[in-house]
């Protein structure tokens, strides 16, 4: 640093110190009863039950925080009980603050009403690229309107919404979002009640979307006939890397179409069919498929349910 001028130095410096202050922050930004949060990159919040319990004031106080922050990145506030009102604040300071890119809000009670706003935004927002939403009590409508903001946004990339009671019809329209969408590439269904009249409809935008590379279904009640269309998507489907299909009443007939799709498939290389009823043969015709595959990295059979053909 020979011949460098103070001011440069004092430049440098400040940028170093600058650097090593911003940090990931925690609980205690909450402490105090004055949220301060310029110094973060991340907040991590999960799991402060009693600090938001039916209390979103602390939500939208948070949000406020948030909105002027340009360096934070990722939010953390899953299993919060955080409602519609302080996911409608959380939402209106992610839109406004287009650096945020992770936003976990899984294991909380936002609802429709809550799923409805955080739809508004995603129709206009250009920075989020991971969103969560399991377990929120979310239904038809607002499953609805999440999928109406899937048609329309391109930066999303990573979207759960299992563990939500989306009806039929909600799936429906998240089917058509589906085949359109240009941006998603990970989508999380699992535990939302789908049934094999689902698993048809899931099917068929498989057949046309062309970026999906990993869906979960798992934990659903999709059977041998949501199966059999899941593998018949598959023979058409060039995109899809990863499916995980766990615990779905599935049975030695649609263990069969599925190890028939893993085995044609160019671009499937991860299969999870753990707690299942493929029986002893499926099992071990799908070992022998994953054997000989040399691009196939994954295969879960565990668990498979006592039922042994």
């Amino acid at each position: 640093m020979q011949g460098m001028t103070m001011l440069a130095k004092a430049m440098i410096l400040q940028c170093f110190q600058l650097v090593h202050t911003k940090r990931y922050c925690g609980g205690e930004v909450l402490n105090g009863g004055r949220i301060e949060i310029t110094q973060c990159v991340g907040l991590m919040l999960s799991g402060n039950r009693d600090t938001f319990r039916n209390n979103d004031e602390m939500a939208i106080a948070l949000a406020s925080a948030i909105k002027t922050n340009t360096d934070l990145s990722k939010i953390d506030l899953s299993f919060n009980h955080i409602g519609p009102l302080g996911m409608s604040a959380i939402a209106e300071a992610v839109n406004l603050n287009r650096g945020v890119k992770v936003l976990n809000m899984a294991g909380n009670t936002i609802g429709d009403k809550g799923a409805i706003a955080m739809a508004d935004v995603l129709k206009n927002n250009t920075g989020l690229v991971n969103l969560d939403l399991d377990r929120n009590g979310i239904g038809e409508k607002g499953a609805s309107a999440l999928a109406d903001a899937l048609k329309v946004n391109v930066n999303l990339t990573k979207f759960g919404l299992g563990g939500n009671d989306i009806t039929s019809a909600g799936i429906a329209k998240l089917v058509e979002a589906l085949k359109v969408n240009k941006g998603l590439r990970q989508l999380y269904l699992h535990a939302a009640h789908l049934d094999s009249q689902d698993a048809n409809a899931i099917a068929d935008a498989l057949k046309v979307n062309g970026v999906l590379d990993y869906l979960n279904i798992g934990r659903n009640h999709i059977g041998d006939i949501g199966a059999e269309a899941i593998a018949q998507a598959l023979a058409v489907n060039r995109v899809l890397i990863k499916l995980d299909m766990p615990a779905n009443k599935i049975g030695p007939f649609g263990g069969k179409a599925l190890t028939k799709a893993f085995k044609e498939s160019k671009t499937l290389k991860s299969l999870g069919l753990r707690q299942n009823k493929i029986g002893r043969s499926g099992m071990k015709e799908l070992a022998d498929i994953f054997k000989a595959k040399r691009n196939t990295s994954e295969m879960f059979l565990a668990g498979q349910i006592n039922q042994m053909w």
